[in-house]
């Protein structure tokens, strides 16, 4: 009884304790440099300063600069751990979500077959832009749960969703924007 409770539940979540064993092993290349640009602009916020003055080195939204205000308030033991989370939160949404995307794309529903292989070649086509994302410490996979909520949204007829989202991150650069442009348009 109880091997048959437990072949049930590594089937179950066998995939996402890979995924939590995965995580772990990778992370002291992730944790090899001090997370110190985007708490330094939260520093600036949270001090009252013009964060182009205080932080000349950070050059990304300001919005995002708001959200590091809470990585300034922790221990610095406790940064890297934390935007690690946030990271690899990030980046298992944004494969759900291009999940479901790519899901809605289709007209005729896809086997269970068909869907694993989609998965699993969207995966290793995008592995190496997921590492670099890892290595770099770069917030991508943060923006990037917002433009595929956004896109989620629009293709659920949520636009107002749609509208916040987008305008959340809408703030970014200047590649950034022209990847927002040519979807919407």
């Amino acid at each position: 009884m109880t091997k048959g409770w437990v072949s049930s539940y590594f089937r179950r979540y066998g995939l996402w304790l890979l995924l939590l064993v995965a995580a772990g092993a990778y992370y002291p290349r992730f944790g090899h440099a001090p997370l110190e640009l985007y708490p330094k602009s939260g520093y600036c916020l949270r001090h009252g300063q013009v964060l182009q003055t205080c932080d000349p080195g950070f050059t990304y939204p300001p919005a995002f600069a708001c959200v590091m205000i809470l990585f300034d308030a922790m221990p610095a033991w406790l940064r890297n751990p934390a935007w690690y989370l946030v990271t690899i939160g990030a980046t298992i949404g944004s494969f759900k979500l291009a999940d479901v995307l790519a899901r809605s794309a289709v007209a005729v529903p896809l086997s269970a077959a068909e869907l694993t292989w989609m998965r699993v070649l969207g995966l290793l086509l995008s592995l190496k832009l997921v590492v670099a994302v890892f290595e770099n410490q770069a917030y991508d996979a943060f923006v990037l749960v917002f433009l595929m909520a956004g896109l989620a949204s629009l293709l659920a007829g949520r636009e107002f969703w749609c509208g916040a989202s987008f305008r959340r991150r809408a703030q970014g650069n200047a590649a950034d924007q022209a990847l927002r442009s040519s979807i919407i348009a």
